[in-house]
């Protein structure tokens, strides 16, 4: 009869048998899961370096071609002008209107209240 208990126990045993799970007192933690997940703050840093030094490199070619354009277009001599050209400017009417209307232009401008250096615009909305 002991025999009879002991195969039903190892059957019983077979059928429904579980799997013993056993723990200790260490940290179970899964692989991977403190590795980075994107670049260092150093590699930023670094980034961030190499794209403000790229910017100032491009800030000074910028700079360089605008000074090099200026001088380039700015003529080293001025042309004198000869007596028959200076009697022509003289005689012109452009520059004898230019003479007698710019100084009333300016003031009227000077007696408004109205500032003309000054931007209005600035507190209107979008919409009127």
């Amino acid at each position: 009869m002991e025999s009879i208990k002991s195969s039903y126990d190892f059957l019983i045993s077979l059928l429904f048998s579980q799997e013993r799970v056993v723990y200790n007192k260490e940290v179970q933690t899964v692989e991977g899961s403190f590795e980075p997940q994107g670049p260092s703050e150093e590699e930023i840093r670094e980034q961030i370096k190499l794209e403000l030094a790229q910017e100032e490199q491009l800030r000074q070619e910028i700079l360089e071609a605008e000074r090099q354009a200026s001088t380039a277009s700015v003529p080293e001599e001025i042309p004198e002008l000869t007596d028959e050209e200076r009697r022509a400017l003289l005689q012109s009417t452009e520059l004898a209107e230019f003479i007698e209307y710019s100084p009333k232009i300016v003031e009227r401008a000077m007696s408004e209240k109205y500032d003309f250096m000054k931007d209005y615009t600035l507190g209107l909305d979008d919409d009127g």
